[in-house]
């Protein structure tokens, strides 16, 4: 089932927040501006690409069922 994008952009944060080397640069807030939009863009493909991979498992176990 596929993960919402909530819960994929709060795991991205926390992977941030947990690197040091991320951690230290994003100190201005525009920067954690820029890393908010492009962590749920990213969560949004990831969103999407799951729900896609669900779609084909149900697809793909219809058709083995009919067989």
């Amino acid at each position: 089932m596929a993960r919402s994008v909530i819960v994929i952009k709060a795991k991205m944060l926390a992977d941030i927040q947990a690197d040091t080397t991320l951690n230290t640069k994003l100190t201005s807030p525009s920067l954690t501006a820029v890393y908010n939009l492009w962590c749920f863009i990213v969560a949004s493909a990831i969103n999407l690409f799951e729900q896609i991979q669900d779609a084909y498992i149900i697809t793909a176990e219809v058709v083995a069922l009919q067989t």
